[in-house]
């Protein structure tokens, strides 16, 4: 909550004490007796929160912002929407392109005769440009996130979109409908480290200057780490051995304590392996890998140097999900910090169940 959103009111009175002596007399004796003077006043805080509210051509919900019947080749236009921050806290404005959907609406003779898919090729010919991505067609712009922009409370911004339909579409888009989301998100910002999610491995997994694991597999238990040379460092224990370092439905905290000498630890529950690498590192990226079928990897908690991260949870069921964080500065070393659960049935023969942590320049 930004500092100029918040509001305390605090009212007070100077609390007035005061000492007094009264002093009675009578025959043959003197008494002394002494009371306290107090005032109490209640003090009230008043706190307002800020507000975050993201606007489409001054609407909530959603919206038609591009809706055009008959076009051919060769034609081409543009629709300009408005986004607006309604509240009083600033935000980062991001959005992207999903659930690209074409029809076929119908087939004329000649597009017959020019394609045989009876599911809609528009997307394909279709050329869309949003600042920042260039000219792409429409199903080459989905999945794809456009930049982002912070927007102050109360501030408005218009976004060009254009549109172009090549001479080239030809016969093949006639009767054809598409359709497709743009969806515009506002998130308070934040000097929270903020990564970005994805399927498979991301890039940092392919330019590592060192790697981490946490795994199940085929019995054993293991902690590794491993530098850019990929020499290993490592924790095995057998399931004979210590059966209970990872059992499946129970969340286990870890540490990964990277000093600025390329020292490295990693840490969980109880037991902990330490490794050296050279080199330095702006790029961090968890990823949850389960290639056992039914198995579960859930990350919670996560924090870098004590600051919550954002998203601050990753899970996958299936394949690899991953969350990269960017512009880091790992000369003073970092600390990352979170709980892992691992469900999987058996001991992890069918694939191994693992958290793998990796760093790159």
């Amino acid at each position: 909550m930004a500092d100029n959103n918040t509001n305390i009111k605090l009212s007070r009175r100077k609390i007035l004490a005061g000492l007094g002596t009264i002093g009675l007399a009578s025959a043959g004796a003197g008494a002394g007796t002494m009371a306290l003077f107090s005032d109490s006043e209640s003090v009230q805080a008043d706190v307002q929160a800020g507000t975050l509210d993201l606007t489409v051509n001054g609407q909530n919900g959603v919206v038609t912002i591009l809706d055009e019947e008959g076009i051919a080749p060769g034609d081409d236009g543009q629709e300009k929407i408005t986004v607006k921050n309604a509240g009083t806290v600033a935000g980062l404005l991001t959005g992207s392109i999903d659930s690209v959907q074409d029809y076929e609406n119908g087939r004329s003779e000649v597009e017959s005769e020019k394609d045989g898919d009876s599911e809609g090729e528009l997307s394909e010919y279709l050329e869309v440009h949003i600042p920042g991505n260039g000219w792409k067609t429409l199903s080459d712009l989905e999945g794809q996130s456009y930049p982002s922009y912070t927007l102050n409370g109360g501030e408005k911004l218009t976004i060009p979109i254009k549109w172009h339909l090549p001479v080239t579409a030809g016969n093949a888009v006639q009767s054809d409908r598409v359709t497709a989301d743009m969806t515009l998100s506002l998130t308070q910002e934040t000097d929270n480290p903020q990564g970005e999610t994805g399927t498979g491995f991301p890039q940092t997994s392919y330019e590592k200057v060192f790697g981490s694991e946490l795994k199940v597999s085929k019995g054993n238990y293991d902690l590794r780490l491993k530098d850019g040379g990929q020499s290993t460092a490592d924790a095995s224990f057998s399931a004979g051995g210590y059966a209970s370092t990872y059992q499946s439905g129970e969340s286990y905290d870890f540490e990964l304590e990277i000093a600025d000498d390329g020292e490295t630890t990693l840490s969980s529950n109880g037991y902990s392996v330490t490794n050296t690498y050279s080199g330095s590192f702006t790029r961090l990226a968890l990823i949850a890998s389960s290639r056992e079928n039914g198995a579960t990897v859930t990350v919670e908690d996560l924090s870098i140097d004590g600051a919550a991260a954002l998203p601050n949870t990753l899970e996958s069921d299936s394949g690899r999900e991953y969350v990269e964080f960017s512009d880091l500065d790992g000369s003073d070393g970092l600390t990352l910090t979170g709980t892992v659960t691992f469900e999987y049935t058996g001991d992890g023969n069918n694939g191994p169940v693992e958290l793998l942590i990796d760093a790159a320049e």
